[in-house]
This record gives C-alpha cells, sequence and structure tokens, in this order.
C-alpha cells in the first residue's frame, strides 16, 4: 500500500471516528431525561446498582474491536436515518407518557441508527452485541419491579415456612415454658415479618433468612436450655410446705 493511500484511510478512521463521536453525544444530550432517571434507578435500589458498570464493560468491548470497527467501515445505509426517526418517537412517547423505559430502549435503537448510518451493516455486525449488552443496565418497569418482588417475597416466605416444619420436634418440657418459648418465638417472626413488608426482595430474603436462623437458634441453643436450667434452678431452692428443710 503506498504511503498516500495509507494517510487517506488514517484521515478517515479518524473522521469517523470523531463523526461517531459527536452522534453518539448528540443522542445522550437528546435522550438525556430519560438516562438520567436510568441513573437515579441504579443509585435507589441496590439490585441495579450493577447499571453503573455496564457502560464501562461496553466502552472496554468496543475498544478491544477498534482495529475490527475502523475496518469493518463500509457503505452508509439509509436505514440509519430511519431507526433514528423511530427512537425519536419512541422518546416523544416515553417523556410524554412518563414511562422512561420507551426513551431508553429508544436511545439504544439510536445508536444502531447512528451505526448504520455511518458504517453500514458491515459496522454493524461487529457493533451490534456491545451495544445490545446495555440492554442489561436498563432496569424493569416500576409495576413489573413491583410485582415480581410481591411475587418472590410470597416463595421466600413459604419456603421459610416449609424449613421451620422441617426442624426437629424439641424435647418435652414443661407446659408453662414451653408455651412462654413459643409465644417469644412467634413474636420475633411477626415483627421481622412485618419489617419485611414494602421491602425489596433482597431485603426481604434477608430478613426471612433471620428470622429463619433466630427461630432454629434460639430454639436449640438459648431459649429452651435457659428456660429449663432457670426452671430446675428455682426448683431446688423451694422449700416444699409443711416440711422443714433438711440439714
Amino acid at each position: 500500500m503506498s504511503i498516500p493511500s495509507m494517510s487517506m484511510s488514517r484521515t478517515s478512521a479518524i473522521f469517523t471516528s470523531l463523526l461517531v463521536f459527536i452522534s453518539v453525544l448528540v443522542g445522550l444530550t437528546a435522550f438525556s431525561s430519560g438516562l438520567w432517571e436510568l441513573v437515579a434507578r441504579w443509585s435507589r435500589q441496590e439490585e441495579y446498582s450493577h447499571g453503573f458498570l455496564i457502560p464501562i464493560i461496553v466502552a472496554w468491548m468496543l475498544w478491544a474491536r477498534r482495529d475490527a470497527l475502523l475496518a469493518s467501515v463500509g457503505r452508509p445505509s439509509w436505514t440509519g436515518p430511519l431507526l433514528i426517526l423511530l427512537a425519536t418517537i419512541m422518546h416523544l412517547v416515553g417523556e410524554l407518557s412518563s414511562f422512561f423505559l420507551m426513551s431508553q430502549l429508544g436511545f439504544l435503537v439510536a445508536l444502531l441508527g447512528i451505526v448504520l448510518g455511518i458504517g453500514g451493516y458491515s459496522l454493524l455486525r461487529v457493533a451490534f452485541l456491545p451495544i445490545m449488552f446495555l440492554v442489561f443496565a436498563i432496569p424493569l418497569p416500576y409495576f413489573i419491579d413491583a410485582q415480581l418482588s410481591w411475587r418472590l417475597q410470597l416463595i421466600s416466605s413459604e419456603l421459610g415456612r416449609l424449613e421451620n416444619k422441617m426442624v426437629p420436634a424439641a424435647p418435652a418440657v414443661n407446659s408453662s415454658i414451653k408455651d412462654s418459648v413459643t409465644l417469644l418465638i412467634w413474636r420475633l417472626e411477626c415483627t421481622i415479618r412485618r419489617a419485611s413488608v414494602g421491602t425489596s426482595f433482597g431485603d426481604a430474603t434477608q430478613q426471612t433468612m433471620c428470622a429463619d436462623a433466630q427461630f432454629t437458634q434460639t430454639v436449640s441453643a438459648i431459649l429452651l436450655p435457659a428456660a429449663i436450667a432457670l426452671k430446675s434452678l428455682h426448683r431446688s431452692r423451694q422449700v416444699p410446705s409443711g416440711k422443714a428443710p433438711s440439714r
């Protein structure tokens, strides 16, 4: 390859990279409201905090394929502007309805349109996987998230109940001691289960596991042995009525 052709190819690569950068920057500005909502949910909900890592991973994937991306730049396709128009409509619908998922998905469609409009289908084949990896950064809608969390809390509660049924029965003890221990454990479980209402699935699971662990450990290791020991000690110190203490 001659020196002028190499210089032209390098200039073309720089121009293409600059054009892609400017287009993505314009897309980030245009879809900023939906993307800020995305960042806010990453910050508020721990189960979506991994979203901060997804753009970094995508940037690394694109950088690792930089040579293939530059080599695959082909003829631009008119499908690109059509996808950008579709993304704009999705963004407007999401803004007017406050359904930000439409705007966030529209941003991904806009990225696909930018790639097609600059480098054609050959460039899209290389960049498709990193772009679609951004889907994992988009949280579920609130109504789906709430329904799913509620269902999973019910499943977790049922599993905890089954685990409690599998715990071996405690040895026979005085009925008053057994009733006191049962009442204390029941209050503990009720308190923890009430605290789990309205929380996320991760918090509810942790609290239910805590209730199950407290149930097993309290019965087997603390409450029953301690109650039996205290009751025995109390009886040993009592003097039967009508009898003198033995010397």
